[in-house]
Formats: C-alpha cells, structure tokens, sequence
C-alpha cells in the first residue's frame, strides 16, 4: 500500500503539466494527469481521487 495521496491534473497544456505533475510528485502525490474533460472524468469515476487540480479553460469544457 502507498502513502502517496493520489490527484488528478487536468489541463490541457502539456509543458506545464508536465512541470506541474514533477513538482507534485516530488512532494508525495500520485499524479494521474487528463487532458480533456471527458478523460478527466472517465478517470475519477474510475479511480476516485482524492485530490483534483483542474484548469478552468479547456476546448472540451471547464474544470469545474
């Protein structure tokens, strides 16, 4: 079992994404990122995180 908290990235720029989940990781997260609306969904009707750090702006919808 990990002590890792788990959290999903949503945003649609793939640069700071990226930053942003290395920077997550490091301090103890479990970083599962999404692109998309219909993918970030799909991923926390799957696996529930506990955490979710969305952007408010995407082509597909808005993070809220």
């Amino acid at each position: 079992m990990t002590d890792a908290r788990t959290l999903l990235l949503l945003d649609d720029d793939d640069v700071f994404a990226s930053r942003l989940a290395r920077a997550l990781a490091a301090r103890g997260f479990e970083v599962t990122r999404a692109a998309s609306v219909a993918e970030a969904l799909a991923h926390a009707r799957q696996e529930s995180p506990e955490f979710a750090l969305v952007d408010l702006r995407l082509p597909d919808g808005h993070g809220l």
